[in-house]
């Protein structure tokens, strides 16, 4: 399955109840843009893509995270967060967890 950014921008933005006047309020990105890039006729820059998600108060990452459920993602988010020894004892407990699932 390809990734649709333009849909994805969409669904995000109708998710929060914005239509895309108070999305170009909050953000101050022209309504054409806006427009141009949930139908992908034409691609944002990151810089433009960090605005848009700013104004729907959403992380950058969200846009991306489409098949993990809000729990995936929280998960996610904290384990970015770990130094690199942490990680490694996350990844030991989850492989034995995982182990004894597969016996």
């Amino acid at each position: 399955m390809e990734f649709d950014l333009g849909k994805r921008m969409n669904q995000l933005r109708k998710s929060k109840g914005m239509t895309i006047e108070k999305l170009h309020e909050r953000t101050g990105l022209a309504k054409a843009s806006l427009s141009r890039w949930e139908t992908n006729k034409s691609k944002p820059t990151l810089d433009a893509l960090k605005r848009w998600a700013k104004g729907l108060q959403i992380d950058l990452d969200d846009i991306f995270f489409i098949e993990l459920a809000a729990d995936e993602i929280y998960l996610v988010k904290l384990f970015r967060d770990l130094d690199y020894s942490q990680k490694l004892h996350v990844f030991t407990t989850i492989k034995t967890f995982s182990n004894k699932n597969n016996e």
